[in-house]
Formats: structure tokens, sequence, C-alpha cells
């Protein structure tokens, strides 16, 4: 028995930047969005040093010219990486496969359960995402604790390049340094690799403006947000404080899992920018509101399985509409929108193969802003208290 429950969180938009402009309906969004980049090309607004709404700290980009990433390049900038970026990890690319997912992700749990191993929530699932995203990105391999290390300084980036620099400076040394530290090891690793994988005729300037990309991307990007996305959704069933409890995982209810999760804990939550380059104005799309607008989605604060037509349709989570349909090396919409959820989905299906050979330990809450569940480990239990067999596992004692 499925029992739905109300997920309304008290979100709002005027709370967190109170200065903006701000837009939360469906069709105002929509509407604007689409509106964005014939403005942005004209040079009437420019997408600030941001993630998502949130100010980033310049101090952490000391490679890049003006110290900004990636979501505030100049036209000419992004209209050379952009295509770059879509070739990578674009729906049409040759890189990734639906089939290369789950054999990564099937292999990757496997083993956690061969070596008995603690799976943490959302560390371990974020570590997949590095190891995946890395072989399609850059065709880097990178090991389990090569993964984990990755996540343990990412965690501490995104809560200190969100402060002002004097914060930084006074407050974050440690973790500043450390940060310093490995992006500089990691851009020369991403400048080694990129040449091998796509052809390369522009200046070591600009490899280093794209190695710069594809870090922000690993960092800021896909990993954080497939991982919100497969935590909620594991959240949502094996939580016992759940909105919807009794929810089951299998082929036939994980995309629907998926989609309600992205629509009701989106991982961006908004889209932002300024009016001109003096900032003397700023918008911001809220998705978060959007994707819960009584006007388009019946019943919005309840999480319930819905047709995947409606969600593909409605859904206002990649920023869709900031497309150019004459050039899209001007496109902002999410160029990963596609692998995102095929990493997802493909993670979600292999863990339901094994579902029955975990145990939850910790209490999962739902929380009222991101990460939206709170950590916990699943622990292996061996196959021989089933009575079923997994390939390639110890044999029972």
């Amino acid at each position: 028995m499925v029992h739905n429950r109300s997920t309304e969180e008290g979100f709002s938009s005027k709370s967190l930047d109170p200065a903006a402009s701000s837009i939360s309906t469906h069709k105002g969004v929509s509407d604007t969005m689409a509106d964005f980049v014939p403005q942005w090309v004209a040079g009437k607004v420019w997408r600030g040093h941001d993630l998502g709404f949130l100010g980033l700290s310049k101090a952490f980009w000391p490679q890049v010219p003006d110290n900004t990433s990636s979501i505030g390049f100049s036209v000419e900038q992004h209209s050379w990486v952009r295509p770059i970026l879509d070739k990578l990890v674009g729906a049409h690319s040759s890189r990734w496969s639906v089939a290369k997912i789950e054999q990564s992700a099937g292999e990757y749990i496997d083993r956690f359960i061969h070596s008995g191993a603690p799976f943490k929530v959302p560390d371990s699932i974020q570590a997949w995402c590095h190891i995946f995203l890395h072989q399609v990105q850059l065709g880097v391999e990178i090991t389990d604790a090569e993964a984990l290390e990755i996540v343990e300084i990412q965690n501490k980036v995104l809560t200190a390049s969100i402060m002002p620099s004097w914060v930084v400076s006074n407050f974050f040394m440690p973790t500043f340094q450390q940060h310093l530290k490995f992006r500089a090891a990691m851009l020369e690793k991403y400048k080694a690799a990129l040449p091998l994988i796509i052809t390369w005729d522009r200046s070591d300037e600009d490899l280093m403006l794209l190695a710069s990309v594809m870090l922000d991307s690993i960092v800021f990007a896909g990993p954080p947000a497939v991982t919100t996305m497969i935590s909620c959704a594991l959240g949502i069933v094996y939580s016992d404080e759940s909105p919807c409890t009794g929810m089951e995982l299998n082929e036939e209810t994980i995309d629907a899992i998926l989609w309600e999760c992205v629509r009701l804990f989106p991982p961006v939550v908004g889209f932002a920018w300024f009016d001109g380059l003096k900032k003397s104005k700023r918008t911001i799309l809220w998705f978060a509101e959007a994707n819960r607008d009584p006007e388009v989605w019946s019943d919005p604060d309840t999480f319930k399985l819905r047709d995947l037509a409606e969600h593909r349709r409605l859904c206002l989570a990649w920023a869709d509409k900031a497309v150019d349909s004459s050039n899209p090396a001007h496109n902002h919409a999410c160029p990963a929108k596609d692998l995102s959820l095929a990493c997802a989905t493909g993670f979600l299906r292999e863990w339901a193969k094994r579902q029955d050979l975990w145990q939850v330990r910790g209490r999962i809450k739902f929380l009222k802003s991101k990460p939206y569940v709170s950590g916990w480990e699943f622990r292996h239990v061996p196959a021989r208290y089933f009575n079923i067999e997994i390939e390639g596992a110890d044999d029972p004692e």
C-alpha cells in the first residue's frame, strides 16, 4: 500500500534573495527563460559568477581570466566551449550509452557487496558519478579511493566557495589552500587528457579554460545533481519518513519515482542573471516553485507517480527553454540532461536488481532544503541468508 504525504516545506524564493526580481510561476519561468538567450547574445543581460542563485567567491578560480566559473563566460567563450560539451556529454554523444552506465553502476555496487564495505549515501553515489563522468568527459580512469578524495574536497569547496572572499581568507584558509592544490593538479591532468579525446587546434590559454570548464562541471554540476536525484529516489523507497511510504523500486516505478523527485527536490533550484555589466538588477527564475505551481500540477505538494509525458512536457529543472534554435552554440540549457537522467535511472535499475542484499543503517530524514535527505548507510546482507546466488560472490562458508 502506497501512502502519500504533502511535501510542502515552506520554501520561499523571497526569503532567499529579497533584493532580486523573483519569477516563480510556471508560465513566468517558461516565458522569461525562452527570452533569456537572445537578451544575453545582445549584451543586455549577463550571467554572474553564480551557482544556481548563489554567488561564488572568485578566489577559487585563479587560473581563469577574470577569475570566473564557466557560468559567467562571455558570448565568445561560451560559443566555442558549448559545442565541445555537447559533443562529450550531449544526448547524441558517442562517449556514453545506457548500457555503459548500467555496466559501470552494476560493477561499482558489486564491489561493495563483495568487500562487505558499507554503502554510504550520498558519498558512495557521488564517488561513482565521478568515476563514470571522468571516463565520459575526459577519458580518465580514477580509482574508488581517488573518487572519494574528490568527494571529500568537493564537499568542503561547495561550502567555502559561496562565501565572500574575506570570509574565505579568514575562516576557510585550510580549505582554500587544499582546493587550490587540488584544482591545480586536476587542471594539469585534464589539460593532458582533453586533446586525446577531441580535436584541438586552439591556444594553451583556451585549453586551460576548457579544463576549468570540465572541473566546474565535475565539482558543481554533474555528480552533485545526479547524486541528489538518486539519493532522493532511494530515500522515497527506504525512509520511514518518506512522503510516499510503501513505494517499491522496480522497472515499472523507477522512471516515475525519479521524475517526481526531480520535480519536488530539484538539483538546481534557480537560474539567475543580471541586467547589464553594472549588475543593476538581478533576476532569478525559481524552478523549485514553478515545479509546484498549482495552475499546472495537480496536488503540487504531494509526491505521487505521475504520467511521464506530463513530466517531460512540464518539468522545469534543466533550463530547457534557454536555447537558441538558430545557433545551438548559444544554448544555456543543461547540455547533459539526457546523460544525467540516464545515469540516475541506470544506477537505480542496477540497485533494484540487488536491493534485497542491503539493510538500512540509520534514520533517513527528509529535509527542508538541499540535499533534501540526510545521509545514511546500507549494510550488505550475505546472499546465503536469502537462498539466492550473486554472480561472482564468495561461496557460503
